[in-house]
Protein backbone atom coordinates (compact mmCIF):
# COMPACT_ATOMS: atom_id res chain seq x y z
CA UNK A 1 0.00 0.00 0.00
CA UNK A 2 1.30 3.44 -0.89
CA UNK A 3 1.85 5.49 2.24
CA UNK A 4 3.98 8.48 3.14
CA UNK A 5 3.65 7.97 6.92
CA UNK A 6 5.91 4.93 6.88
CA UNK A 7 9.67 4.85 6.97
CA UNK A 8 9.57 2.74 3.82
CA UNK A 9 7.21 3.65 1.00
CA UNK A 10 6.41 0.04 0.14
CA UNK A 11 5.84 -1.00 3.74
CA UNK A 12 2.38 -1.79 5.09
CA UNK A 13 1.20 0.69 7.70
CA UNK A 14 -1.81 2.33 9.29
CA UNK A 15 -2.14 6.00 8.41
CA UNK A 16 -2.66 8.55 11.13
CA UNK A 17 -5.61 10.95 11.06
CA UNK A 18 -3.20 13.73 10.11
CA UNK A 19 -0.43 12.83 7.69
CA UNK A 20 2.89 13.10 9.51
CA UNK A 21 5.33 11.60 7.00
CA UNK A 22 7.39 13.44 4.46
CA UNK A 23 6.40 13.46 0.82
CA UNK A 24 9.19 11.91 -1.31
CA UNK A 25 9.64 14.68 -3.85
CA UNK A 26 11.65 12.92 -6.54
CA UNK A 27 9.70 9.68 -6.14
CA UNK A 28 6.43 11.59 -6.61
CA UNK A 29 7.72 13.43 -9.67
CA UNK A 30 8.97 10.17 -11.14
CA UNK A 31 5.57 8.56 -10.53
CA UNK A 32 3.85 11.40 -12.41
CA UNK A 33 6.06 11.00 -15.47
CA UNK A 34 5.82 7.21 -15.31
CA UNK A 35 2.05 7.49 -15.31
CA UNK A 36 2.23 9.53 -18.52
CA UNK A 37 4.72 7.22 -20.22
CA UNK A 38 2.83 4.08 -19.19
CA UNK A 39 -0.61 5.33 -20.22
CA UNK A 40 -0.18 7.82 -23.06
CA UNK A 41 -1.43 5.33 -25.64
CA UNK A 42 -4.49 4.47 -23.57
CA UNK A 43 -5.42 8.17 -23.31
CA UNK A 44 -4.63 8.92 -26.97
CA UNK A 45 -8.27 8.65 -28.22
CA UNK A 46 -9.51 11.09 -25.57
CA UNK A 47 -6.58 13.41 -26.20
CA UNK A 48 -7.39 13.42 -29.93
CA UNK A 49 -11.03 14.28 -29.20
CA UNK A 50 -10.05 17.18 -26.93
CA UNK A 51 -7.46 18.35 -29.45
CA UNK A 52 -10.12 18.32 -32.17
CA UNK A 53 -12.30 20.46 -29.92
CA UNK A 54 -9.37 22.82 -29.48
CA UNK A 55 -8.96 22.96 -33.26
CA UNK A 56 -12.62 23.89 -33.76
CA UNK A 57 -12.35 26.66 -31.19
CA UNK A 58 -9.15 27.95 -32.82
CA UNK A 59 -11.06 28.27 -36.11
CA UNK A 60 -14.23 29.78 -34.64
CA UNK A 61 -12.54 32.12 -32.17
CA UNK A 62 -8.76 32.24 -32.77
CA UNK A 63 -8.14 34.82 -30.04
CA UNK A 64 -8.67 32.15 -27.38
CA UNK A 65 -5.67 30.00 -28.34
CA UNK A 66 -3.61 31.91 -30.89
CA UNK A 67 -1.09 34.51 -29.67
CA UNK A 68 -1.01 37.98 -31.22
CA UNK A 69 -4.48 37.49 -32.69
CA UNK A 70 -6.82 40.45 -32.57
CA UNK A 71 -9.46 40.17 -29.83
CA UNK A 72 -12.86 39.45 -31.39
CA UNK A 73 -15.73 39.17 -28.93
CA UNK A 74 -15.81 39.08 -25.14
CA UNK A 75 -18.95 36.94 -25.21
CA UNK A 76 -17.49 34.44 -27.67
CA UNK A 77 -14.24 34.30 -25.72
CA UNK A 78 -16.06 33.65 -22.45
CA UNK A 79 -18.20 30.92 -24.02
CA UNK A 80 -15.18 29.24 -25.60
CA UNK A 81 -13.18 29.45 -22.35
CA UNK A 82 -16.02 27.91 -20.35
CA UNK A 83 -16.42 25.14 -22.92
CA UNK A 84 -12.70 24.33 -22.86
CA UNK A 85 -12.61 24.40 -19.05
CA UNK A 86 -15.57 22.01 -18.70
CA UNK A 87 -14.09 19.59 -21.24
CA UNK A 88 -10.72 19.72 -19.46
CA UNK A 89 -12.35 19.06 -16.07
CA UNK A 90 -14.22 16.06 -17.43
CA UNK A 91 -10.99 14.69 -18.89
CA UNK A 92 -9.07 15.32 -15.66
CA UNK A 93 -11.79 13.50 -13.72
CA UNK A 94 -11.38 10.51 -16.03
CA UNK A 95 -7.61 10.48 -15.45
CA UNK A 96 -8.12 10.71 -11.67
CA UNK A 97 -10.64 7.84 -11.73
CA UNK A 98 -8.12 5.68 -13.51
CA UNK A 99 -5.15 6.72 -11.37
CA UNK A 100 -7.07 6.36 -8.09
CA UNK A 101 -9.45 3.47 -8.79
CA UNK A 102 -7.89 1.82 -11.86
CA UNK A 103 -11.18 2.61 -13.59
CA UNK A 104 -11.20 3.10 -17.35
CA UNK A 105 -14.17 2.86 -19.67
CA UNK A 106 -13.13 2.26 -23.31
CA UNK A 107 -12.65 3.73 -25.77
CA UNK A 108 -12.07 7.21 -24.32
CA UNK A 109 -11.90 6.54 -20.60
CA UNK A 110 -14.12 9.55 -19.90
CA UNK A 111 -17.81 9.71 -19.13
CA UNK A 112 -20.23 12.28 -17.78
CA UNK A 113 -21.81 10.98 -14.59
CA UNK A 114 -21.90 11.71 -10.88
CA UNK A 115 -18.10 11.92 -10.39
CA UNK A 116 -17.82 14.50 -13.15
CA UNK A 117 -20.77 16.49 -11.80
CA UNK A 118 -19.22 16.48 -8.32
CA UNK A 119 -15.88 17.71 -9.63
CA UNK A 120 -17.60 20.42 -11.67
CA UNK A 121 -19.59 21.39 -8.58
CA UNK A 122 -16.62 21.74 -6.24
CA UNK A 123 -14.61 23.56 -8.91
CA UNK A 124 -17.44 26.02 -9.53
CA UNK A 125 -17.80 26.54 -5.78
CA UNK A 126 -14.11 27.37 -5.44
CA UNK A 127 -14.28 29.72 -8.43
CA UNK A 128 -17.18 31.59 -6.86
CA UNK A 129 -15.53 31.84 -3.43
CA UNK A 130 -12.13 32.92 -4.63
CA UNK A 131 -13.58 34.95 -7.47
CA UNK A 132 -15.28 37.19 -4.91
CA UNK A 133 -12.06 37.41 -2.89
CA UNK A 134 -10.07 38.22 -6.03
CA UNK A 135 -12.47 41.01 -6.99
CA UNK A 136 -12.06 42.58 -3.55
CA UNK A 137 -8.26 42.26 -3.69
CA UNK A 138 -8.19 43.73 -7.20
CA UNK A 139 -10.38 46.63 -6.03
CA UNK A 140 -8.00 47.41 -3.16
CA UNK A 141 -4.99 47.04 -5.45
CA UNK A 142 -6.56 49.37 -8.03
CA UNK A 143 -7.11 52.05 -5.39
CA UNK A 144 -3.50 51.74 -4.24
CA UNK A 145 -2.22 51.92 -7.82
CA UNK A 146 -4.43 54.91 -8.60
CA UNK A 147 -2.96 56.76 -5.65
CA UNK A 148 0.57 55.87 -6.69
CA UNK A 149 -0.14 56.88 -10.27
CA UNK A 150 -1.42 60.27 -9.16
CA UNK A 151 1.76 60.85 -7.13
CA UNK A 152 3.87 59.88 -10.14
CA UNK A 153 1.88 62.10 -12.49
CA UNK A 154 0.68 59.13 -14.56
CA UNK A 155 -2.77 58.77 -16.08
CA UNK A 156 -4.47 55.62 -14.83
CA UNK A 157 -7.85 54.88 -16.39
CA UNK A 158 -10.32 53.09 -14.13
CA UNK A 159 -10.56 49.34 -14.77
CA UNK A 160 -7.82 49.52 -17.40
CA UNK A 161 -5.62 46.45 -16.84
CA UNK A 162 -2.99 47.61 -19.35
CA UNK A 163 -2.57 50.95 -17.58
CA UNK A 164 -2.42 49.16 -14.22
CA UNK A 165 0.37 46.88 -15.50
CA UNK A 166 2.34 49.86 -16.80
CA UNK A 167 2.07 51.72 -13.50
CA UNK A 168 3.04 48.63 -11.50
CA UNK A 169 5.99 47.94 -13.83
CA UNK A 170 7.22 51.52 -13.35
CA UNK A 171 6.87 51.16 -9.60
CA UNK A 172 8.96 47.98 -9.69
CA UNK A 173 11.64 49.66 -11.84
CA UNK A 174 11.84 52.79 -9.71
CA UNK A 175 11.59 50.99 -6.37
CA UNK A 176 8.43 52.97 -5.74
CA UNK A 177 5.70 52.55 -3.15
CA UNK A 178 6.92 49.73 -0.92
CA UNK A 179 3.41 49.10 0.42
CA UNK A 180 2.02 48.34 -3.05
CA UNK A 181 4.90 46.01 -3.85
CA UNK A 182 4.56 44.29 -0.48
CA UNK A 183 0.79 43.93 -0.97
CA UNK A 184 1.32 42.32 -4.39
CA UNK A 185 3.96 39.92 -3.02
CA UNK A 186 1.75 38.92 -0.08
CA UNK A 187 -1.23 38.30 -2.37
CA UNK A 188 0.89 36.21 -4.73
CA UNK A 189 2.32 34.15 -1.86
CA UNK A 190 -1.15 33.68 -0.38
CA UNK A 191 -2.48 32.47 -3.74
CA UNK A 192 0.29 29.85 -4.02
CA UNK A 193 -0.29 28.74 -0.41
CA UNK A 194 -4.03 28.29 -0.92
CA UNK A 195 -3.48 26.52 -4.26
CA UNK A 196 -1.25 23.89 -2.65
CA UNK A 197 -3.54 23.44 0.36
CA UNK A 198 -6.52 22.86 -1.95
CA UNK A 199 -4.59 20.85 -4.55
CA UNK A 200 -6.36 17.62 -3.64
CA UNK A 201 -9.97 18.86 -3.82
CA UNK A 202 -10.71 17.13 -7.12
CA UNK A 203 -8.81 13.95 -6.24
CA UNK A 204 -10.58 13.71 -2.87
CA UNK A 205 -13.95 14.28 -4.53
CA UNK A 206 -13.29 11.44 -6.99
CA UNK A 207 -11.80 9.07 -4.38
CA UNK A 208 -14.46 9.59 -1.70
CA UNK A 209 -17.48 9.73 -4.00
CA UNK A 210 -18.73 12.98 -2.50
CA UNK A 211 -18.11 16.70 -2.90
CA UNK A 212 -15.02 17.55 -0.88
CA UNK A 213 -13.83 21.13 -0.54
CA UNK A 214 -12.09 22.41 2.56
CA UNK A 215 -11.91 19.05 4.33
CA UNK A 216 -8.96 18.24 2.02
CA UNK A 217 -7.08 21.28 3.40
CA UNK A 218 -5.25 19.25 6.04
CA UNK A 219 -3.81 16.67 3.63
CA UNK A 220 -0.84 18.90 2.87
CA UNK A 221 -0.11 19.63 6.53
CA UNK A 222 3.61 19.34 7.21
CA UNK A 223 4.34 18.79 3.51
CA UNK A 224 3.49 22.14 1.96
CA UNK A 225 7.00 22.91 0.69
CA UNK A 226 7.56 19.37 -0.52
CA UNK A 227 4.29 19.31 -2.45
CA UNK A 228 5.09 22.71 -3.96
CA UNK A 229 8.52 21.41 -5.01
CA UNK A 230 6.96 18.33 -6.61
CA UNK A 231 4.40 20.46 -8.46
CA UNK A 232 7.11 22.79 -9.75
CA UNK A 233 9.34 19.90 -10.83
CA UNK A 234 6.46 18.61 -12.94
CA UNK A 235 5.05 21.95 -14.10
CA UNK A 236 8.29 23.71 -15.08
CA UNK A 237 9.69 21.04 -17.48
CA UNK A 238 6.23 20.51 -18.95
CA UNK A 239 5.84 24.27 -19.44
CA UNK A 240 9.26 24.59 -21.09
CA UNK A 241 8.57 21.73 -23.50
CA UNK A 242 5.07 23.12 -24.18
CA UNK A 243 6.43 26.61 -24.93
CA UNK A 244 9.00 25.17 -27.34
CA UNK A 245 6.35 23.15 -29.16
CA UNK A 246 3.98 26.15 -29.22
CA UNK A 247 6.74 28.29 -30.76
CA UNK A 248 7.41 25.65 -33.41
CA UNK A 249 3.70 25.43 -34.20
CA UNK A 250 3.39 29.21 -34.32
CA UNK A 251 6.33 29.63 -36.68
CA UNK A 252 5.35 26.70 -38.87
CA UNK A 253 1.61 27.30 -39.11
CA UNK A 254 1.01 30.96 -38.33
CA UNK A 255 4.22 32.43 -39.74
CA UNK A 256 4.09 35.10 -37.01
CA UNK A 257 1.02 36.62 -38.66
CA UNK A 258 -2.01 34.77 -37.28
CA UNK A 259 -4.60 37.07 -38.85
CA UNK A 260 -3.49 36.42 -42.44
CA UNK A 261 -3.25 32.62 -42.52
CA UNK A 262 -6.00 30.18 -43.43
CA UNK A 263 -8.57 28.63 -41.12
CA UNK A 264 -6.93 25.26 -41.77
CA UNK A 265 -3.69 26.52 -40.23
CA UNK A 266 -5.65 27.93 -37.30
CA UNK A 267 -7.24 24.53 -36.80
CA UNK A 268 -3.93 22.68 -37.02
CA UNK A 269 -2.40 25.08 -34.51
CA UNK A 270 -5.34 24.57 -32.16
CA UNK A 271 -5.05 20.80 -32.52
CA UNK A 272 -1.36 20.94 -31.67
CA UNK A 273 -2.00 23.14 -28.65
CA UNK A 274 -4.73 20.77 -27.48
CA UNK A 275 -2.45 17.76 -27.89
CA UNK A 276 0.34 19.29 -25.81
CA UNK A 277 -1.81 20.79 -23.05
CA UNK A 278 -3.97 17.69 -22.65
CA UNK A 279 -0.99 15.38 -22.22
CA UNK A 280 0.49 17.93 -19.81
CA UNK A 281 -2.69 17.71 -17.73
CA UNK A 282 -2.30 13.91 -17.64
CA UNK A 283 1.11 14.32 -16.01
CA UNK A 284 -0.16 16.77 -13.37
CA UNK A 285 -3.22 14.63 -12.63
CA UNK A 286 -0.92 11.65 -12.20
CA UNK A 287 1.16 13.59 -9.67
CA UNK A 288 -1.89 14.73 -7.72
CA UNK A 289 -3.31 11.21 -7.62
CA UNK A 290 0.00 9.76 -6.45
CA UNK A 291 0.37 12.34 -3.69
CA UNK A 292 -3.24 11.90 -2.60
CA UNK A 293 -2.84 8.13 -2.34
CA UNK A 294 0.06 8.63 0.03
CA UNK A 295 -1.48 11.39 2.13
CA UNK A 296 -5.10 10.35 2.53
CA UNK A 297 -5.94 9.57 6.17
CA UNK A 298 -8.04 6.51 5.39
CA UNK A 299 -7.24 3.08 3.99
CA UNK A 300 -6.87 3.67 0.23
CA UNK A 301 -8.45 1.56 -2.46
CA UNK A 302 -6.45 -0.24 -5.13
CA UNK A 303 -4.81 2.10 -7.63
CA UNK A 304 -2.50 1.99 -10.62
CA UNK A 305 0.41 3.10 -8.42
CA UNK A 306 0.50 -0.10 -6.39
Amino acid sequence: MLCFTCAELNQECIMADVPAGKVPILESVGAAYRYLFDNWQMWLPAVVVLSALSAVIAVVNPAILIPKFEFISATQSLQSSIFISIASLIFTTGVLKHALHDEFQPPLGITFGKPELRVLGVTLGLILIFGIISIFVLFVFSIMLAGAAAQMGLDLEAADPVAMQEVFAKLMQDGGNIFIIAFAVVCFAAAIFVYIRLLFVQAATVAEGRMVVFSSWGLSQGNWWRILAAVLLVAIPVSIVSDILFSILEIGLLKNNAASVSSLNHGLFGFGVGLVTTYASVTMAGLIAYLYKGLQPREPVSSVFE
